[in-house]
């Protein structure tokens, strides 16, 4: 078995939409936002989803969409917890091999992804500006290219959607393992100029494969060195005793 800790949800890059989605750091309650990702530029089979979808999750929250993402901007909806499905691109923008789709595309049935995002808290006293959490876990069942997926497959996850992705990876999940945490779990804090994974639980999960829990960026993301452990810290948490099938 093997795991990874995947970084997904808005951030503040220009593809990341510029803006965090939003976190109660009381309740940890929180909204999965997704990323904007260019899909404005890019053609598709179907429609693509837009982020009137997640209106009313912020407004449960005390929160709006900033101006420059509005209810009818389109979204890359990915990971996509209503089809349990997440995709990679086979190629960067360099014309190479995307690293994270090499990565996606040696999981296996029985691997998992560990979903976390930088949230923005939303109320004054957290000791960090963003809330760096757990949120969702996908359990892999397996892993297809969008060239061998139906149209109605295809128009089931972010990246089959595009026109001219056949290439694209997708993950599909089991769907009895797999989904969104109720609540966020915090897991990170601010250290050595920069957000990193909690001591506490580096020695709870057995390790991360990166230096010194170092998650503020993943391009490449880490892999459990005891997936194990992982999965049995995470079983002993009550956020993850129900999985959302939702966005």
């Amino acid at each position: 078995m093997q795991g990874i800790l995947l970084r997904v949800g808005s951030d503040q890059t220009p593809a990341g939409g510029g803006w965090n989605a939003p976190v109660d750091a009381r309740t940890w309650n929180y909204a999965y936002v997704p990323i904007a990702a260019g899909e404005a530029e890019l053609e598709h089979i179907t429609p693509c989803p837009t982020y009137a979808m997640f209106e009313q999750p912020l407004a449960a929250l005390g929160v709006s969409l900033p101006d420059h993402l509005t209810a009818s901007t389109k979204v890359h909806l990915d990971p996509d917890f209503a089809s349990l499905t997440y995709g990679e691109p086979y190629l960067s923008s360099n014309g190479r091999r995307a690293s994270r789709g090499k990565i996606i595309e040696a999981l296996d049935e029985g691997d998992f992804i560990a979903f976390f995002a930088s949230f923005r808290p939303t109320v004054d006293g957290y000791e960090h500006p963003l809330a760096y959490c757990l949120f969702a876990l996908f359990a892999v069942e397996r892993v297809t290219r969008v060239q061998a997926l139906s149209f109605e497959q295809r128009c089931a996850c972010a990246h089959g959607r595009r026109q001219g992705a056949g290439d694209d990876f997708v993950v599909w999940a089991n769907p009895r393992l797999s989904g969104r945490f109720r609540r966020a779990i915090p897991i990170g804090e601010y250290r050595d100029n920069a957000y990193r994974v909690r001591r506490d639980l580096l020695d709870e999960w057995g390790g991360l494969a990166v230096r010194d829990g170092y998650i503020q960026r993943s391009a490449r993301p880490p892999r459990f060195k005891d997936p194990a452990a992982f999965r049995r810290w995470l079983e002993r948490r009550p956020e993850s005793s129900e999985l959302l099938r939702c966005n």
